[in-house]
C-alpha cells in the first residue's frame, strides 16, 4: 500500500513539475511540483511505517512470566494443564498458577525425595495428577495423587518391588474414570479423587508389566497395557470402567523388542523400537484385534523424528501426538532441524505436510481449534507462533514473539493455548515459563 501511495504521488509531483516548467514565466505554478514530490516522499514513508507497524497487530508480547526455579539445580520435570491453571512438576514438586501468572498452590516432597514418574495429563475432569517419588537413583516406588485446583494430597500408594528403575515414564495413567498403577501380576485401577480400589485387570501367564521397558496409557475410555511375555510382547486394550479386556494382540516385530511406548490408547498408537543393528523404530496403529492398520517408520526418506530430542524427562517429547484419529509428527529434514510437520491417517498414509525452510518448530500442541506451533527462526530462539488447521496444515494464524529474550540458551519443550493465551515452557530452571498475549498497541 506504502508504495502504491508513494508512486501515485511521485507520478503527480513530476506532472505538476513538468507543468511548472510551462508556466514558470507566469509564476502560476512556481514550486508546487517540487512540493508535491516533497509531500510524497514524505507520506510514502509514513504509509511504509504504518504498514511496517501494522505487524504490532500481528505480533505477541509477554503477558507474565514466572520466576527461575531455584536453586538452579531443579528441573522441570512435565507439564499439566488443569482447567484454568497450569502446572509445572519439577524436582520438589509442583507448583500451579493460573492464567494471570501468580502461585495457586505449591506441593513440595519433603527431606532428599525427588519426582521421578508423573502422569501425562491431569486426568480430565477428575482434576487429578499422580506424581511418583523417591531419594535420587533409588526405585521409584512412592506415588501420591494431587488435587490440581488446591494442591491437596488426595491418597498415597507403595508400589512394589517389581519397579527397579528411578527414571520412568509410561508408568501412571488418570482420567476421569479411574487412575491406573502397575502392579506385580497386573495393573490395578483406583478411584482419582477417593483411592478406592476400583478393579484389577491381571497378566496372562507368563506375561508381566515391565516398567523400564513398557508403558500404559489412558484415553477416551480405554487403556491400552503392554505386557512383556517369554516369547512375545502383547498389546492389550481395557476398558477404563470395567477393567474388562477388549482386545489383545502380539506387537509384530522381526527381531527381539527392545522397548514399547504408547502414544495413544484411544485410538492405539505405539512406538516400537527393535534391539540390534537394523532393528526397526516404527510407529504402529490399531483400531482391533487385528494386525496394525497403519505403520509409520521413525525414520525415513522423509527425515527421522526425533523422539530424543531434549524435552521433560518424565512425558514423552512434543514429536508426535495423536487427536482425532489422526497422527501428527514432526521430522528434522536437514542437519537435524525439526523443519516438517505430516498429518497421517491411521492407517498410516500421509494426509498433509508442511515445511519450514527457515527455522524449526520447537514444541507443537494439537487441540480441538488447531495446532498450536512455537517456530524458532534464525536466532536459535522461538520468533512465531502459528496455528495450522486440524485437517490441512495451513495457517490460521501467525503472529511474531515480540520478546523472546526469555528463552535465550534453552528451548521450548511444551506449549498450549488458553483463554487468548500461549504457555511456552522449558525444562530449564532459568526460563521455566512464559505467557505470551496478542500486542494490542
Amino acid at each position: 500500500m506504502s508504495f502504491i501511495v508513494f508512486a501515485v504521488l511521485l507520478v503527480a509531483g513530476i506532472l505538476l513539475a513538468a507543468l511548472n516548467l510551462e508556466g514558470a514565466k507566469s509564476g502560476e505554478v512556481g514550486g508546487l511540483g517540487c512540493v508535491v514530490m516533497v509531500v510524497a516522499l514524505l507520506l510514502g514513508g509514513v504509509a511504509g511505517y504504518g504498514v511496517g507497524d501494522r505487524s504490532r497487530d500481528a505480533r505477541m508480547v509477554p503477558a507474565w512470566e514466572i520466576e527461575a526455579d531455584l536453586p538452579a539445580s531443579l528441573e522441570g520435570k512435565g507439564m499439566w494443564m488443569a482447567g484454568d491453571s497450569v502446572v509445572r512438576v519439577r524436582s520438589d514438586g509442583a507448583v500451579a498458577y493460573g492464567m494471570d501468572g501468580r502461585v495457586r498452590w505449591k506441593y513440595g516432597l519433603q527431606g532428599a525425595q525427588v519426582v521421578c514418574m508423573m502422569s501425562p495429563n491431569a486426568g480430565g475432569g477428575a482434576g487429578v495428577g499422580l506424581i511418583g517419588y523417591a531419594e535420587e537413583d533409588k526405585p521409584c516406588r512412592q506415588v501420591v495423587a494431587l488435587d490440581t485446583a488446591t494442591g491437596k494430597v488426595l491418597w498415597k500408594r507403595v508400589l512394589g518391588e517389581f519397579v527397579h528403575s528411578f527414571s520412568l515414564i509410561g508408568v501412571l495413567a488418570v482420567a476421569s474414570e479411574a487412575a491406573v498403577l502397575p502392579a506385580a501380576d497386573g495393573v490395578r485401577a483406583f478411584d482419582p479423587r477417593s483411592g478406592k480400589e476400583l478393579w484389577k485387570a491381571r497378566a496372562k501367564r507368563g506375561c508381566a508389566f515391565e516398567p523400564a521397558e513398557d508403558e500404559l496409557g489412558i484415553s477416551a475410555g480405554r487403556l491400552a497395557v503392554v505386557w512383556r511375555c517369554k516369547k512375545r510382547v502383547l498389546l492389550e486394550s481395557i476398558d477404563v470402567t470395567t477393567g474388562k479386556p477388549i482386545w489383545s494382540v502380539p506387537v509384530p516385530g522381526q527381531r527381539k523388542i527392545e522397548t514399547v511406548s504408547v502414544l495413544s490408547a484411544e485410538p492405539a498408537v505405539i512406538r516400537v523400537r527393535e534391539k540390534g543393528e537394523g532393528g526397526d523404530d516404527r510407529i504402529l496403529a490399531f483400531t482391533g484385534d487385528a494386525e496394525p492398520s497403519g505403520v509409520i517408520p521413525v525414520t525415513g526418506r522423509e527425515g527421522r523424528i526425533p523422539f530424543d530430542d531434549p524435552s521433560f524427562p518424565l512425558v514423552h517429547g512434543m514429536s508426535v501426538q495423536v487427536r482425532n484419529g489422526m497422527i501428527y509428527a514432526l521430522r528434522d529434514r536437514d542437519r537435524d532441524v525439526d523443519n516438517m510437520m505430516t498429518a497421517y491417517g491411521l492407517d498410516g498414509r500421509p494426509l498433509w505436510s508442511r515445511t519450514w525452510d527457515m527455522g524449526q518448530v520447537d514444541a507443537f500442541s494439537v487441540q480441538d481449534d488447531g495446532i498450536v506451533l512455537v517456530y524458532e527462526g534464525y536466532k536459535g530462539h522461538p520468533d512465531r507462533v502459528t496455528v495450522l488447521d486440524l485437517r490441512t496444515g495451513e495457517d490460521t494464524s501467525s503472529h511474531h514473539l515480540y520478546d523472546n529474550s526469555y528463552y535465550f540458551g534453552s528451548f521450548p519443550a511444551w506449549t498450549h493455548r488458553h483463554h487468548g493465551l500461549t504457555l511456552v515452557a522449558t525444562p530449564a530452571s532459568g526460563s521455566p515459563l512464559v505467557a505470551y498475549r496478542k500486542d494490542k498497541d
